[in-house]
C-alpha cells in the first residue's frame, strides 16, 4: 500500500524525543501555551514582524478578517478552494465573492468585478503553487481594498523575493497532517507585520475580552506547539525530498497527463496532475494499492451553504479532471516510480 500521507513513519521518527520532551513540558504543568521558539521560527520562514499560533487555519483566517474589515463587507475568493476559505470569511460574518480561476489554479485577477461594497481580497496559493505576489498587492493597491493572504497550502512556497506567507496586510497558515510542515492534528497561525491586528488576534483568540468583542477559544495545546517546532526544525530537508519526488513525477509522467505547472518555488503541498479519464486512472490507482485524493469534487459556490448558479468554466474543469499524487517527505523514491509505472500502464 502506498499511502497518501506516512503519519506512521513520521512518528516512528520523532516518538522518542517528542515523549522525552512532552514529559518535561506537562511535569512543569505546560499543557496550553505559546512557544516563543516555535513563532520565532515561523518568523524565519515568513520575515514576518508578528506571529501568533491558533488551534486551526480556518481560525487564523476568520480572526485575520475580523480584525481587518467590518461584518457585512464583501470579500473577493477564488471559487476552487478548500471549504475553510469561504466558510471562514462566512464565521467572520463577511459575503464571500467567488471570482473563476486560472489553469494555475490561482484567482484570475481578469475576471474580478470591484463594487463599493467590495472589501478584502481572501487569495490562496493553492496546493503549494505561489501566486506572482506583487500582481496581487498591486491590484489591492490599485483598487483600495485589503490584501489578506490564505497561506495554509503554501507555507515555504516563494515568488521572486517574496515569500508564502508574508504577503499583504496578513497571512493565515496551516500545519494540519498533510502539510509540508505537519503536526498530528490541526494547528494554524497568523503572521503580519500590523501590530494593531497582532494585538487583535492575540486577544480574539482568547475569548476576545481586552476587546469587548465575541472571541474564540483558540489556544493550541502544547503536545501540538512541540510536534510543529520538531516539524519547522526539519522543515528544509523535508522540502528537499518533496522537490525530489516532484522532479520524478515531471519526469516519469511528461507523456502521460498534464502536469502541474512550477511557479516560483513550490513547496509540493499536494502534486496535482489533470486528465479527463481522472476518474477512471483513480480507480485503477485503487486496485493497485496507490492512494490518491480528489481535491476537490465541488466547487466552493456550490456548497449547500451558498448554492450559486454561477459558471465558473475554469474551476469547473479542474474540479473534472485534477487529480492529486502521494507526495510526502517519508515516502521512498521507490514509491514515488511504482506510481509514475502504475500511471504510465494505465495510459499504455
Amino acid at each position: 500500500m502506498i499511502k497518501f500521507v506516512y503519519l506512521d513513519r513520521h512518528w516512528s521518527m520523532i516518538k522518542k524525543d517528542y515523549a522525552k520532551n512532552l514529559n518535561e513540558l506537562w511535569s512543569q504543568g505546560k499543557v496550553v501555551y505559546e512557544d516563543l521558539h516555535v513563532v520565532d521560527l515561523i518568523k524565519q520562514h515568513t520575515n514576518r514582524k508578528y506571529v501568533t499560533l491558533t488551534n486551526s487555519c480556518t481560525d487564523a483566517i476568520t480572526m485575520m478578517i475580523q480584525a481587518s474589515v467590518e461584518p457585512g463587507s464583501e470579500i473577493i475568493c477564488p471559487a476552487y478552494s478548500f471549504y475553510a476559505t469561504a466558510h471562514a470569511i462566512s464565521r467572520a460574518g463577511c459575503k464571500p465573492v467567488f471570482v473563476d480561476i486560472d489553469e494555475n489554479y490561482h484567482l484570475d485577477l481578469a475576471k474580478i468585478k470591484i463594487t463599493t461594497k467590495t472589501k478584502a481580497m481572501l487569495f490562496v496559493s493553492l496546493f503549494g503553487n505561489p501566486m506572482n505576489y506583487a500582481e496581487v498587492v498591486k491590484f489591492c493597491k490599485d483598487n483600495n481594498i485589503v490584501c489578506l493572504e490564505d497561506a495554509a497550502q503554501s507555507f515555504g512556497s516563494a515568488y521572486n523575493k517574496h515569500k508564502s506567507g508574508a504577503v499583504g496586510v496578513a497571512s493565515a497558515l496551516s500545519f494540519s497532517p498533510s502539510k509540508p510542515s505537519p503536526t498530528f492534528g490541526f494547528i494554524g497561525a497568523v503572521a503580519t507585520d500590523n501590530e494593531a491586528l497582532f494585538d487583535h488576534v492575540t486577544d480574539a483568540k482568547k475569548h476576545g475580552v481586552s476587546n469587548g468583542t465575541v472571541g474564540h477559544n483558540s489556544n493550541p495545546a502544547s503536545a501540538l506547539v512541540l510536534q510543529l517546532q520538531h516539524s519547522l526544525e526539519h522543515h528544509e530537508l523535508c522540502q528537499k525530498h518533496r522537490n525530489d519526488l516532484a522532479s520524478m513525477y515531471d519526469t516519469g509522467l511528461c507523456d502521460s497527463v498534464v502536469l502541474p505547472h512550477r511557479q516560483g518555488k513550490h513547496n509540493w503541498s499536494k502534486y496535482v496532475i489533470q486528465t479527463e479519464q481522472r476518474d477512471q486512472l483513480k480507480k485503477f490507482l485503487d486496485k493497485q494499492g496507490i492512494e490518491t485524493k480528489i481535491h476537490y469534487h465541488t466547487l466552493l459556490p456550490k456548497h449547500k451553504m451558498y448554492h450559486r448558479h454561477t459558471i465558473y468554466p475554469t474551476a469547473e474543469k479542474l474540479a473534472r479532471t485534477s487529480l492529486s499524487l502521494p507526495i510526502d517527505a517519508w515516502m521512498t523514491n521507490k514509491e514515488c516510480k511504482i506510481v509514475c509505472d502504475a500511471i504510465k500502464e494505465f495510459f499504455a
